[in-house]
């Protein structure tokens, strides 16, 4: 009976550890947050900061929101989408941007402030009179409507010589402004090219 005791010991604790072992965590995120291995939330008029901020890889193919008077740092990874809406702030000048990945998808909205970087291939919304500060990298495209203000500035992909430019259409009520190698589409005439090489709707 012993011998029979000890071995179903031996057994549960294995089929333990392997559980344990096997188990997903959460994506990484400090202050008011309710995250699961695929996406985070953070709670109203909570300040949350998404990644561990210690060098790891930021998480991928996750989603991410801020959607109600949060104020939002951090960064995903590839293939991110991330959501700050309802008069949130995500990033800042004095905290660094918020930073997604390439081929992430990102709105901005609610009369919302963001200051981001997009990897390349990503579709950004600034929207419902919002104030957008983007970095956008090669192939990144942003889309500024509804009484919204963007400040859009293209870089070459991941630091590199190479630059194939990012895209940024403004419609007639937004404010829109576009710096580096930028195909600047303005709904309500042709954009003007300002001191320093940059682009506007309307006049310098």
């Amino acid at each position: 009976m012993r011998v029979v005791f000890a071995f179903s010991m031996v057994v549960s604790l294995a089929l333990g550890a392997a559980a344990c072992s096997s188990a997903t965590k959460p994506i990484p995120c400090s202050g008011a947050c309710s995250c699961t291995d695929t996406a985070c939330t953070c709670q109203s008029g909570g300040t949350c900061t998404f990644g561990d901020g210690g060098g790891a890889t930021p998480p991928s193919n996750v989603s991410i929101s801020c959607s109600s008077k949060n104020i939002c740092s951090g960064s995903c990874s590839t293939n991110c989408d991330f959501s700050c809406d309802g008069q949130s702030t995500c990033g800042s000048a004095d905290g660094g941007l918020i930073s997604v990945g390439t081929n992430s998808t990102v709105s901005c909205a609610g009369t919302s402030a963001c200051n981001l970087l997009a990897g390349a291939g990503s579709t950004l919304d600034c929207k419902g009179g919002s104030d957008c500060t983007l970095e956008l990298e090669s192939g990144a495209t942003a889309n500024c409507t509804g009484n919204s203000v963007c400040d859009v500035t293209c870089k070459p992909a991941d630091g590199g010589s190479s630059d194939a430019g990012c895209a940024l259409t403004c419609d007639g009520s937004s404010t829109c402004s576009c710096a580096g190698n930028c195909d600047l589409t303005c709904q309500h005439g042709n954009p003007t090219t300002c001191d320093g090489g940059v682009r506007r709707c309307g006049s310098c």
